[in-house]
């Protein structure tokens, strides 16, 4: 009977080992299998409030999942070398295991998978959460990724801070520099403005923490503190979250907020905190759906994070802030609870405690409470001057006495106004080493002991860096009862700005001044060119057959040619030359400007062109493109003190819509001509290039350039409808090319007709010009091609003889004649006949011309000098209301 028994016992588990096991042993296959990526280790707690929201929302999944769990430990090291090893780590550890999702927690383990997930994993479904300030141009070129931006809301945070304490007038942020630390930056000072008018904002960063700790501790009363993370210090010190806020916490006076929650308990008050617990469940939530067959490119990137107003009972009570106060919303952690139950012996023996403490404490506070008063209203009048001399935007200091002198006290201001940091290391550098030149601190030490006190005595000194300022001081000598410098105390005002607008203003003047001495110049000098080209293209037509009258009278025209192209320039450079577009090949200005340009370049430096073969025709203003060239090559010599190359090039272009957005004032993509002017100076930074179109904006020493040749420039080519660009790196050079939209019109047909001798008429002009030659040399001109002329030499005369004559077809006026000007004679003769034709000529500049009146459009006006062959052309098409085409 037991052997049966035995036996079917053996049976029994032989069928059972011959079966397929069917309990927990499932095949891997029927799994769903997650890899949880976390960028930091295990312990910090920001990553495991993540990994909990995760875990505990995947918990409640139906089907079974399986979750791997890694931690990069980021917050150790970071570098290239150690993804690569992580990359080759991850491939081998999980060859064998097929993901149906990823998720990866902050910025390392993103990036990372970013750039190997494809190689190490293949394209799997990837859910993100924690990425500091995402933005969808992370995810160009990269598939199969959602996700959960981590994002705090700063402004809400300032808001709550002012709202809880009125009376602040400083908010100090700490920050670390890392690329979190960059991007937390960037948009905290996005918001700033804001409150620009209510407080000011001071950046703690790039710090050890023992600066740190020492610039908190020195924080006044009115100030409050905004810490986002502090965990790596300059000197590559690692703190883990709750040492870095406790340390700070406790060093402060002022009330410390936040914007993560992992820094709640820890020292802050509190805030709008960012969850990474909330963070962990939306991508876990955004994981289950893709597990359930929602494609990953059909779930949107949560730009909005979760956040929640969330505050330290502890903090609040250190502060006196009421709960009454926060917002309605508000979470309250370390709150005591609303009710106690107590025995009554411990009842009767903490009040017997009580009564007897109380007792002793009585007695002591009797026998304390006078010097503790006393002791209090002497902090209470020392945190008075310190909050007074520390707000203050001047420096203030004590030094010693004698010619180099050391720094005894500082204010905040003094260091800004030097750029220290520290005032330990201010402390440590004598006061002589400041002043730019060191024969002015014996001058100001010799001034002081005469007299006993300096009044706003300017002096130029250096920064830290060596830079140059400009500072008002006025300081007073203090001696001890033997008369022995005791010590020198003073106040410090930064007046480099205004140092540099008044010579500024100088040079501005100097530029107007020569300006309009120019442009005098220029107007009697076109008188006399008229007259002497005139008259010399007069004689040519008579002895063009006289090859020996021809030989001395062709450089005479030539001359006065050269002369006219001299005028121009001069124009040019005052700025002060009439607008007139015409069809111009950008070749031809650069060539008819190189001697120019020599001259201005000086020996000791280089000048070459480059010129496109073909014709680069556009439409423009002659003498403001040879202003825009004067212009560049003068700012590119003043770039090189000590030599170098300057070359000029022209070439075509075709600007792609794309290319617009770096072009941003061309009018639409097409056919451009470029000027380029490039130097080998010292070229710029970033910021420099930056501004370098701005008014009164300059990269030269003071004194040196006024700050408008490139903010002209701009405008210039902005009324071409054109643009600039510049390109630069320090120690490099600096290239500017200047756009301008290609001219296709009918230009050699215009020049040819331009050229050709044009036909006089038989109608009768009024010639108003007080210049006794150039009215000889137009009338003769006029009599030649048959007019008829009646001449007068002031405005009155012009009204009279226009009044007493038959029929006048055409009035040409000079703009400026003695008793009425052109525009008053036009006017006297429009009252009785309107239709009356006038052609006004002048060799004054645009400033003048428009200070008369006849700025404009629709005015008829032709400039000085003319030509013969211009001035009938230009007759004809007044006399016919159009332009001349034959």
């Amino acid at each position: 009977m037991h052997y049966r028994w035995l036996f079917w016992i053996i049976l029994q588990c032989t069928l059972a080992a011959a079966l397929p096991f069917s309990g927990h042993a499932e095949p891997l296959q029927h799994y769903q299998h997650i890899l949880l990526l976390n960028s930091y280790h295990q312990g910090y707690k920001w990553t495991d409030d993540e990994t909990r929201g995760v875990l505990e929302t995947l918990g409640r999944q139906d089907k079974q999942t399986k979750v791997y769990t890694e931690y990069m430990g980021t917050k150790w090291t970071a570098d290239d070398q150690y993804f690569q090893q992580l990359r080759n780590t991850y491939k081998h550890k999980f060859n064998a295991i097929s993901f149906d999702v990823i998720i990866a927690t902050d910025n390392d383990a993103f990036n990372f998978l970013r750039n190997y997930r494809d190689e190490v994993f293949g394209p799997v479904p990837t859910v993100f959460c924690g990425v500091n300030y995402f933005q969808p141009e992370e995810l160009d070129g990269h598939n199969f990724f959602t996700g959960v931006s981590e994002t705090a809301d700063f402004k809400a945070n300032f808001d709550l801070m002012l709202r809880l304490h009125p009376s602040t007038k400083q908010i100090v942020i700490i920050i670390d520099t890392s690329e979190t630390g960059t991007r937390v930056f960037q948009e905290v000072s996005a918001i700033i403005p804001l409150y620009k008018e209510k407080v000011t904002f001071e950046f703690l960063q790039n710090l050890t923490m023992e600066e740190l700790l020492q610039r908190v501790s020195r924080l006044p009363a009115d100030a409050l503190i905004l810490y986002t993370f502090f965990f790596r210090d300059k000197k590559n010190q690692l703190f883990e979250h709750d040492d870095s806020i406790t340390l700070i916490s406790q060093a402060s006076q002022a009330p410390v907020y936040g914007t993560w929650d992992f820094s709640l308990g820890h020292g802050i008050i509190g805030g709008k905190l960012v969850c990474g617990f909330e963070q962990g469940k939306m991508a876990a939530e955004m994981a289950q759906k893709i597990l359930q067959g929602e494609r990953t490119e059909n779930i949107p990137v949560a730009l909005e994070n979760p956040s929640r107003f969330m505050f330290d009972y502890a903090q609040m009570q250190r502060f006196a802030i009421q709960s009454q106060s926060l917002p309605s919303d508000s979470s309250i952690i370390n709150a005591p609870s609303p009710s106690y139950t107590f025995s009554k012996p411990v009842v009767w023996t903490a009040g017997g405690s009580v009564v007897l403490l109380s007792a002793f404490v009585v007695i002591l506070l009797i026998n304390i409470r006078q010097r503790d008063q006393a002791k209090n209203r002497f902090k209470a009048s020392e945190a008075q001057y310190h909050s007074l001399v520390d707000n203050l935007n001047i420096g203030v200091y004590r030094n010693t006495g004698g010619t180099p002198g050391f720094f005894l006290q500082a204010n905040p201001a003094m260091l800004k106004i030097f750029g220290y940091e520290s005032l330990d290391e201010f402390l440590q550098t004598s006061v002589a080493h400041h002043y730019k030149n060191p024969s002015d601190r014996v001058a100001f030490i010799n001034e002081l002991a005469k007299t006993g006190i300096v009044q706003d005595k300017e002096l130029k000194m250096q920064k830290k860096d060596g830079s140059p300022i400009w500072i008002s001081c006025t300081a007073k000598i203090v001696f001890d009862e033997h008369q022995t410098v005791k010590w020198i105390d003073g106040v410090v005002e930064d007046i480099t700005e205004k140092k540099l607008m008044e010579a500024q203003l100088r040079q501005s003047q100097k530029m107007e001044a020569l300006g309009t001495l120019a442009g005098g110049i220029a107007h009697d000098f076109n008188n006399i060119l008229m007259v002497i080209s005139g008259y010399g293209t007069l004689l040519k037509q008579k002895v063009e057959q006289d090859p020996a009258m021809l030989h001395y009278l062709n450089p005479i025209l030539s001359s006065a040619e050269k002369a006219s192209q001299l005028t121009r320039s001069l124009l040019a450079f005052s700025r002060k030359q009439v607008i007139n577009p015409t069809p111009l090949n950008l070749k031809d200005v650069v060539d008819g400007m190189e001697q120019l340009l020599l001259r201005i370049v000086g020996e000791d430096m280089k000048l070459e062109t480059h010129q496109a073969v073909a014709n680069l025709m556009v439409m423009a203003d002659q003498s403001q493109l040879e202003q825009i060239l004067l212009n560049l090559v003068t700012n590119a010599r003043d770039a090189m003190p000590g030599g170098g190359l300057i070359s000029i090039g022209t070439e075509s272009v075709v600007v792609q819509e794309k290319e617009m957005l770096l072009l941003h004032d061309l009018k639409e993509p097409g056919e451009y001509a470029v000027l380029s002017v490039s130097d080998t100076g010292g070229g710029m930074d970033e910021e420099a290039q930056q501004r370098i179109f701005e008014p009164f904006y300059s990269t030269k020493a003071t004194g040196k350039g006024t700050g408008l040749g490139l903010s002209i420039v701009h405008g210039i080519i902005k009324q071409h409808n054109g643009d600039i660009s510049v390109y630069s790196e320090p120690g490099k050079g600096t290239t500017f090319k200047v756009y301008l939209p290609l001219y296709k019109g009918l230009v050699q047909h215009r020049e040819a007709a331009t050229q050709a001798p044009v036909v006089g008429g038989k109608e009768t002009i009024l010639l108003g010009e007080d210049d006794k030659n150039v009215q000889q040399w137009t009338n003769d001109v006029l009599t030649m091609a048959g007019y008829t002329v009646i001449a007068a030499d002031d405005g009155e005369a012009v009204v009279n003889k226009f009044l007493g004559a038959d029929h006048i077809d055409l009035v040409l006026l000079d703009v400026v004649m003695p008793k009425k000007n052109g525009k008053e004679v036009m006017e006297e003769i429009h009252k009785t006949h309107p239709d009356a034709k006038v052609l006004f000529m002048s060799g004054y500049t645009a400033d003048i011309i428009h200070h008369k009146g006849l700025g404009q459009e629709g005015i008829n006006f032709i400039s000085k000098p003319m030509q013969q062959n211009n001035l009938l052309r230009k007759i004809r098409e007044v006399l016919a209301d159009e332009p001349l085409t034959h």
